[in-house]
């Protein structure tokens, strides 16, 4: 039940990976990793080659030093519960951010665009539960991160 929102306690999730050839069993990391990240780390791994175009990237690097930065950001989507394909669905749906600081998500009325519903931007340095949200004393963090969730090509219409 728990999954259905764009907060972080939701959005993030273990991933737990063994290699026979790691260096470092059991280390921990907080590099940022999204599950389109799995299949080309796994077929890196595998040394395969990966179909052209995929959203996700290898991860090798994290695996062999837990230390490394990683992906610089992961994106998250959520769409309206009473969501039908093909129907007028009314509920906001939400792209979400989440870089190694910020998190940053951007409500509208529609699938792709639609009028901005709300923007929510926490700062996980000071407030890791995302209970305070500061997007409205923040314009600069606010611009810098909607240009980043713009760039992001993925549809998350289904």
């Amino acid at each position: 039940w728990g999954k259905h929102t764009a907060f972080e306690y939701a959005l993030r999730s273990p991933l737990l990976v063994r290699v026979p050839s790691m260096k470092f069993p059991g280390s921990v990391t907080d590099a940022l990793i999204e599950t389109v990240d799995i299949y080309p780390t796994l077929a890196a791994l595998c040394e395969l080659t990966t179909v052209e175009g995929l959203d996700g990237h290898s991860f090798v690097s994290v695996l062999e030093d837990p230390d490394a930065i990683g992906p610089g950001e992961a994106f998250g989507y959520h769409r309206p519960w009473a969501y039908r394909k093909n129907q007028q669905v009314s509920g906001p749906w939400a792209k979400t951010i989440r870089t190694n600081r910020y998190r940053f998500t951007r409500w509208t009325t529609g699938i792709e665009s639609g009028e901005i519903v709300q923007l929510e931007l926490y700062d996980h340095q000071t407030d890791p539960g995302e209970q305070r949200n500061i997007a409205a004393v923040s314009s600069d963090i606010v611009t810098s991160l909607t240009a980043r969730l713009n760039k992001d090509g993925r549809s998350y219409a289904p």
